[in-house]
């Protein structure tokens, strides 16, 4: 597929929508949004279900559409009827409507190829971590910005096989911009003391991207230590070793403890009791360590940029100290992404300057993206002996920081922290036992 034939597909797509029988599967939060923003434009005739039934929430979403649900069986010989297809079932919709000779974007379309062939705005393909996905959540809060541009967020660490080609090539040849984090080659060699994760995170490689496209290597701020030289590996986190990996189990989306502490861990191994761990664990790293440790950091920061074209390491070797920059190592503080919103916006050539105000806004306590940040993931405590050995003016023994559990958020100072770090893992240690 080239760019004149995803065009093509685009205009057959719009064409499709504005002269059928909507129908739609998968009641989703987007089908409702979909539906009430376009009612008046297309055909909304309802939901399809395999059964013709739902499940209560589902029944609770299709509710506020006033719209019917029909059996799949009841409506697969309306050859007028198009169906636009939500949710993580895909895979499973397309199969069942290819099985019955119908035909994607012809027949039928998934929700993003929908948008996409809806939008006369310049399309910007974001592929990346959650550092993408939450800075999109404040890019879609600037009207100024979202009047000129469409984001299409591509998740790089969902497995690309699981995408269907004809999407992949629909959606990389429609793209005016495509923007991925980056890291360097170089930046990731062993004698440069780069310790950057070594996950790729480009969804599409450059060449695959059409060639009038604007190609926008951004910097990736996973895997960054700086405040926490015990922070190891997240695989030893005893949530991922009891549910091997997997957030069904949680109500938020990362577990309370996102990180393998190897202090408290290597303290529990050995046998230590809860109250000896709280009382010593401070004093189980040195001035020295710390000091080294932050010299490795420093010197990931300075080649974080390395073959970017947009840049970050500046500012937070700048404002490390002043500032708590990182929630834990894999994800950024607002006001680091606050600066690095405005430095992607930058590269859109959009004036920051004008949208001063509107950026505050959207950064200020009550803000749905700004929420979105706060219960992403815990909020990891630094010990005060990292703090005074790296000279950092926002914390001390007394500082709390939020943490995320099933009854809501609490605010724990690192001692607090530590002692819930060890009920946690004794609970855990005690269910693999049984489990």
């Amino acid at each position: 597929m080239n760019k004149a034939e995803a065009l093509e597909i685009k205009k057959t797509i719009v064409k499709n929508l504005s002269t059928r029988d909507i129908y739609m599967f998968g009641c989703t939060n987007a089908s409702i949004d979909f539906y009430k923003k376009y009612k008046d434009t297309f055909n909304f005739i309802g939901y399809v279900s395999e059964g013709g039934s739902l499940m209560k929430s589902e029944q609770e979403r299709v509710a506020e559409t006033g719209l019917k649900v029909y059996a799949w069986g009841s409506v697969v010989n309306n050859r007028n009827a198009y169906y636009v297809l939500f949710g993580t079932a895909f895979g499973r919709y397309d199969l069942m409507l290819s099985t019955e000779g119908l035909r994607w974007a012809e027949d039928f379309c998934g929700f993003d190829s929908v948008n996409l062939a809806i939008t006369d705005k310049q399309i910007v393909l974001l592929a990346g971590h959650c550092q993408i996905e939450l800075m999109l959540n404040f890019l879609r809060e600037i009207p100024e910005v979202n009047e000129k541009y469409f984001f299409h967020f591509l998740a790089t660490n969902k497995l690309r096989s699981r995408w269907d080609t004809r999407i992949n090539n629909f959606i990389r040849n429609l793209a005016d911009v495509y923007a991925y984090l980056y890291i360097a080659p170089e930046a990731r060699a062993e004698d440069r003391l780069i310790i950057l994760s070594n996950r790729d995170y480009l969804f599409f490689s450059e060449d695959e991207i059409c060639s009038d496209c604007k190609i926008l290597r951004i910097p990736n701020l996973s895997s960054i230590r700086l405040y926490w030289p015990s922070m190891v590996d997240e695989r030893l986190n005893p949530y991922y070793e009891y549910f091997r990996g997997s957030q069904h189990f949680m109500n938020r989306r990362h577990a309370p403890i996102n990180f393998t502490d190897a202090l408290i861990k290597n303290m529990l191994d050995e046998g230590y009791e809860t109250d000896y761990i709280v009382s010593n664990i401070n004093d189980s790293i040195s001035v020295e360590q710390v000091k080294k440790h932050l010299d490795n950091m420093l010197a990931i920061i300075d080649h974080l940029d390395d073959g970017c074209d947009m840049k970050i390491g500046d500012f937070i070797r700048e404002h490390y100290a002043d500032e708590m920059l990182f929630k834990d190592a894999d994800h950024c503080q607002p006001v680091l992404l606050k600066e690095f919103l405005k430095r992607f916006l930058a590269m859109l050539d959009i004036d920051t300057e004008a949208l001063e105000d509107c950026i505050e806004e959207i950064f200020l306590p009550d803000s749905i993206a700004l929420m979105s940040v706060e219960e992403h993931c815990s909020t990891v405590p630094v010990y005060p002996v990292v703090a005074k050995a790296m000279g950092l003016k926002w914390c001390d023994e007394t500082t709390k920081y939020p943490m995320l559990l099933y009854t809501g958020t609490e605010n724990l100072d690192y001692k607090e922290y530590v002692r819930k770090y060890c009920q946690i893992s004794k609970t855990i240690y005690e269910l693999q036992k049984i489990w």
